[in-house]
């Protein structure tokens, strides 16, 4: 993700300037199918930049897919389990666990071989905060207009997201721009998937 500039205030609202903000991850997982259910594991490595501060770290994330009929696909996911962050600036002992979040999503396709529409509900929830629940529902849409070029389009707690997709045989390959959560400005994703 990519946002050039971020515009920063003080705690009586006055403009501080703007600062330069990058984030980038790296993903290699592995999945199996048996019969109707599909396991996955995938390890992630994050790097991202604030002004002049430096982060990196990585995780594990879990996850299962089930289609108990052609149009209805059941997810869920566990991302950081476990999840590791250091800040590179400050002393290598100081490194921070990152929270541990649970996504379970409903998603509902035209019939195959074509499924050129899905729609797409989620909610997520953090579990290392349980004794303040932080929820979020989303709901999306994804429509093939080709056999290899979809739009899509959703709602993630009142934010908005726009993407594009192209998939080939082995490679896909995503854009979207979404509003971030802080509703301080727009992200910018780009996603490459390469299986094999």
């Amino acid at each position: 993700t990519y946002a050039p500039l971020i515009d920063g205030y003080d705690s009586m609202g006055v403009s501080t300037g703007s600062i330069a903000y990058g984030a980038y991850a790296g993903y290699l997982g592995y999945a199996m199918e048996t019969g109707m259910v599909k396991l996955g594991a995938t390890l992630s490595v994050y790097d991202e930049s604030l002004d002049t501060q430096h982060y990196y770290g990585g995780g594990l994330n879990l996850g299962i897919q089930m289609s108990p009929i052609p149009i209805v696909h059941i997810g869920a996911v566990i991302e950081n389990l476990p999840g590791l962050m250091q800040d590179s600036y400050t002393d290598p002992g100081q490194i921070r666990k990152l929270d541990s979040i649970m996504k379970i999503s409903l998603g509902i396709t035209t019939p195959p071989p074509d499924a050129s529409v899905m729609l797409l509900l989620g909610l997520e929830a953090n579990l290392d905060k349980i004794a303040q629940p932080e929820i979020y529902g989303n709901v999306g849409v994804k429509v093939k207009f080709a056999k290899y070029f979809s739009v899509m389009g959703g709602l993630r707690n009142n934010n908005f997201a726009l993407g594009l997709g192209f998939e080939l045989p082995s490679v896909k390959i995503a854009y979207a721009i979404n509003q971030d959560q802080m509703q301080t400005g727009f992200q910018h994703f780009v996603d490459i998937n390469v299986t094999f």
